[in-house]
């Protein structure tokens, strides 16, 4: 289960809901997405973005970086008893198969509203690969499994 980095492929609006939202394709799944305030869409074809699979634990960091700490109620909002678990969920009748968060990637990867994240170098040429498509994002980010408790 890891976190891959991709590219989205596909943005619709979504069809039957109340709120503003959009269907995101990415790396072949799905993720419903809500508008910003300003009611453009989160995200454009051709964005990179990482795909959280269900069943992942984001630390906090990562969770306050894109808005999905609540800050009165001390921890995140994902599920979990502290909010920081990736899961699968139904959006105005439409399953949303995984979590994303935006990323721009230019001469190093930067995390929207963050500072500058110096991308993993390549040993082989010291420098960025030209396309980081696909590569596992996990332990760069701090992203662990989740495991049930016994």
């Amino acid at each position: 289960m890891p976190a891959i980095l991709a590219r989205v492929t596909n943005v619709q609006p979504h069809p039957s809901s109340n709120k503003p939202m959009d269907i995101v394709t990415i790396n072949g799944k799905t993720n419903v997405a809500d508008r910003p305030v300003s009611g453009e869409p989160r995200y454009k074809v051709g964005d990179w973005a990482v795909v959280l699979d269900e069943g992942l634990l984001l630390p906090e960091w990562l969770l306050r970086h894109n808005d999905l700490w609540d800050e009165e109620k001390g921890k995140g909002r994902l599920a979990g008893p502290k909010g920081n678990r990736t899961k699968a969920r139904r959006m105005a009748n439409v399953q949303s198969e995984v979590a994303l968060f935006k990323v721009q990637i230019t001469n190093g990867l930067w995390f929207e509203k963050q500072p500058q994240i110096e991308y993993p170098i390549d040993p082989y040429y010291g420098a960025v690969r030209a396309d980081p498509c696909g590569e596992d994002m996990s332990d760069w980010l701090q992203i662990t499994p989740y495991k049930r408790p016994e």
